[in-house]
C-alpha cells in the first residue's frame, strides 16, 4: 500500500493540510491550482497513476496504471488497444441502454465480467444507447471493485483500478484535496515549472518528492 499512502499523503491532487503562507506567486501557476479533468501523476520512482478531478470538488485516484493503449470506434463495435500494438491484449466493448441514474453497462467480448459504467465528464440521456467518446468514465465491476478510464481526443486511453476517493480544494496558494479514508493522510503542494501549454507541471508537496502533473483530458 506504498504507493496509495503516496498518493494520498503528498500529492497535490489528493490529500490536504493547510500551511500559514501562500507557496504559489506565479499568476500562471495559479491557473493550475483549480484545474480539473483527468491527470496523470509521474513520480520520482518512475511509477505513475491516474487521477480525475471534478468541477463539484470529487475527486477519484487509481493505483498504478495497469491499461494504457489506444481506443477507436470501428466496424466490430467500440474497441480498445491495450498495449498499444495490436496484440492479444485488445478487445471490444458493447454499451447498455443508460439507466435512470445515468448509468449503462459494458459488456467485453474478451469474456470479461460486465461492468457499470458512471460518466464523469457528461451527462447522458435515460433510454439512449451512447456510444464511446473522449471523457473520463468510473466503472464497478461484478465483485465491486472500481476502475478509472479517462478516453483522450487524440484516441489515447489512461486505466488503473481505484485506489481511493476524496474532495479537492485551493487552500493558501496550494492545491489540497482530503481522502474519503479516514485512515489516509492528508498534505498539500504547490505548482512550479509549467508548461508553455499549461498542461503540465511539477508539484512540490510540502512532504516528499516532487512529481509531475500532465492534464490528459
Amino acid at each position: 500500500m506504498k504507493k496509495l499512502l503516496v498518493l494520498a499523503g503528498v500529492a497535490a491532487l489528493a490529500g490536504c493540510s493547510q500551511s500559514e503562507e501562500p507557496t504559489t506567486e506565479d499568476p500562471v501557476a495559479m491557473d493550475q491550482l483549480t484545474a480539473t479533468g483527468a491527470f496523470v501523476l509521474e513520480y520520482a520512482d518512475g511509477s505513475s497513476s491516474l487521477l480525475f478531478s471534478g468541477e463539484d470538488g470529487e475527486q477519484i485516484y487509481t493505483d498504478e496504471m495497469g491499461l494504457t493503449g489506444t481506443w477507436e470506434v470501428t466496424e466490430e463495435g467500440s474497441c480498445i488497444d491495450a498495449d498499444g500494438e495490436g496484440g492479444e491484449d485488445g478487445f471490444c466493448v458493447t454499451l447498455g441502454e443508460v439507466a435512470e441514474d445515468g448509468t449503462f453497462v459494458v459488456t467485453y467480448d474478451n469474456g470479461w465480467g460486465p461492468a457499470t459504467v458512471r460518466p464523469l465528464t457528461r451527462d447522458l440521456t435515460p433510454g439512449e444507447t451512447p456510444v464511446v467518446e473522449t471523457g473520463a468514465y468510473e466503472g464497478t465491476r461484478e465483485d465491486g471493485t472500481k476502475w478509472l478510464n479517462a478516453l483522450t481526443p487524440d484516441g489515447a486511453i489512461y486505466r488503473g483500478d481505484v485506489a481511493g476517493t476524496g474532495s479537492w480544494e485551493v487552500v493558501d496558494g496550494q492545491r489540497c484535496g482530503t481522502p474519503d479514508d479516514p485512515e489516509m493522510q492528508g498534505g498539500c503542494a504547490s505548482v512550479a515549472d509549467v508548461s508553455e501549454d499549461g498542461n503540465s507541471w511539477t508539484a512540490v508537496p510540502d512532504e516528499g518528492e516532487p512529481f509531475t502533473v500532465t492534464r490528459v483530458l
